[in-house]
């Protein structure tokens, strides 16, 4: 099993047929809450279980560095949207108010 960011977007691009899509959603780094864990000096929450440690994701990423990441490799980021309640709030500033991120992304031709 890989762990490499690169690796993964590399084999994606790979085995997606020309412009196909697919979906990635990722932990957002930037959510309110993590930013207040930083300041405080403690890690990014990305998990709800409180009786449980947080290895579940190995990459944290803000909205603009993995759109940055996909476009890299040759991915077009169609839309980035999010999961969560208060969707036309979140709306507003995502990067800041949503905990989740949502991308779709085509393989470019």
């Amino acid at each position: 099993m890989f762990f490499s960011v690169e690796h993964q977007l590399q084999e994606t691009y790979r085995i997606l047929k020309s412009g196909g899509y697919f979906f990635l959603e990722v932990p957002n780094v930037a959510f309110l809450p993590n930013r207040l864990r930083l300041f405080f000096g403690k890690t990014p929450v990305t998990w709800d279980r409180t009786d449980a440690r947080d290895d579940n994701h190995l990459h944290y990423f803000t909205k603009n560095d993995l759109k940055k990441y996909l476009e890299k490799f040759w991915f077009e980021v169609v839309k980035i949207t999010w999961s969560g309640i208060f969707a036309r709030l979140r709306e507003r500033r995502p990067s800041l108010l949503c905990g989740d991120l949502v991308f779709i992304c085509k393989k470019i031709i």
